[in-house]
């Protein structure tokens, strides 16, 4: 029994420094997180800045009717040969052309009442100023009371007023009936047709949208650090994938002075010539900028961008850099610009060159040494 105690004694130092050898061992090592890196690109060649935007016609008026009624017709247009259609969006309209009528008979019957009526007034107020002149002559020669006069006067006063009053409603039953028909205030294209022939419409409904578009409008937006450096009638460089051979040359017609309360960008809008109109309402354009600030702000794509934790409307992207010969993701907060299909612009924060992180940035912690895989 001692002889087993006193052996158990003697191995209990060597269990202890086996213990304490395995305390000894190599910390854990993380493992490198795989992520992809880019390179950041420059928005544009030789300084240029591009933002995405949209054609507008430069003059769009919408028709609206000012009396209501049934609609009895609406203007034809040739289409091959002796057959004729109803006007419609694409077709073109000139200043004056009677584009939709509303039925007349309502309002010419109306005009017709008001004038036998404006003929009882005129001729009640005619006899009604022969009887002031006879009046003023028996006046004069004290051959009447001035009551009497007086009552013969206010009778003239009252008749001549409903004639006037008379008048005045047959002048406004005339605008109503030529307000029967809608006219175009513009020689442009018809953007959209709203009636059909049979349709009640009502003081104020819609008709047609018609567009001037001999000269069209490119409306984009840019941040404050761009803005500033824009001028009225500085030159753009309009492109549109519709027409990918083709350069449109635009000049900076309207600033807007305040920014967009969400994207908090500023409206720009460009005056492009369209009198060949290759360019229609709709159309998706890419404005560029040549010369409007010092540094092309930089292009990643969108996967590289994320948003700072408990920083509302911050965002940013990692950075990948050596130290000490491995690869660390910084953090690093930038400005965002205008989208570019799958890319993004950074106006702010960033430089060409710089390697982003644009695949693995959401599980990627400031600081942490990555892996770059291709």
């Amino acid at each position: 029994m001692r002889f087993a105690l006193a052996r158990c004694l003697g191995l209990l130092p060597l269990a202890l420094a086996q213990l304490t050898a395995c305390h000894r061992s190599e910390p854990y090592a993380k493992p490198l997180l795989p992520v992809r890196v880019q390179s950041v690109a420059p928005a544009g060649p030789r300084g240029a800045v591009r933002y995405s935007g949209r054609f507008e016609a430069q003059t769009q008026v919408t028709l609206a009717f000012k009396v209501g009624g049934y609609v009895s017709g609406i203007a034809l247009v040739p289409q091959g040969g002796s057959e004729r259609r109803l006007v419609q969006a694409g077709d073109e309209v000139h200043t004056g052309e009677v584009l939709a009528t509303i039925r007349k008979s309502d309002y010419s019957t109306r005009l017709d009442e008001l004038r036998g009526a404006r003929d009882n007034a005129r001729a009640a107020a005619m006899n009604a100023k022969l009887d002031l002149d006879r009046a003023t002559r028996l006046l004069q020669q004290n051959a009447i009371p001035q009551a009497q006069f007086d009552s013969i006067k206010a009778r003239h006063d009252s008749l001549a007023g409903e004639a006037r009053a008379a008048e005045a409603r047959v002048g406004q039953a005339s605008i109503s009936l030529s307000d029967t028909e809608l006219r175009s205030p513009l020689t442009g294209i018809v953007l959209h047709r709203a009636i059909e022939v049979g349709d009640l419409v009502s003081p104020g409904a819609t008709g047609f949208i018609v567009a001037d578009t001999n000269t069209m409008k490119v409306v984009f937006g840019v941040p404050d650090s761009v803005q500033i450096a824009i001028r009225n009638g500085m030159p753009v460089a309009i492109h549109t994938e519709a027409l990918p051979r083709r350069e449109f040359r635009g000049v900076i017609s309207k600033i807007a002075a305040k920014a967009d309360e969400k994207s908090r960008a500023f409206d720009i809008e460009a005056t492009v010539d369209n009198k060949d109109q290759a360019l229609k309402v709709g159309m998706i354009a890419t404005a560029e900028l040549v010369g409007t600030v010092s540094q092309s702000p930089a292009v990643v794509p969108l996967s590289a961008v994320i948003k700072v934790p408990d920083k509302k409307d911050t965002f940013a992207v990692f950075v990948v850099s050596e130290n000490a010969g491995a690869s660390v993701a910084r953090i690093r907060p930038v400005l965002l610009g205008e989208m570019l299909r799958n890319d993004v612009t950074i106006t702010q924060g960033l430089t060409a060159g710089e390697a982003v992180v644009v695949r693995g940035a959401t599980i990627v912690h400031d600081g942490d040494r990555v892996a770059v895989v291709p």
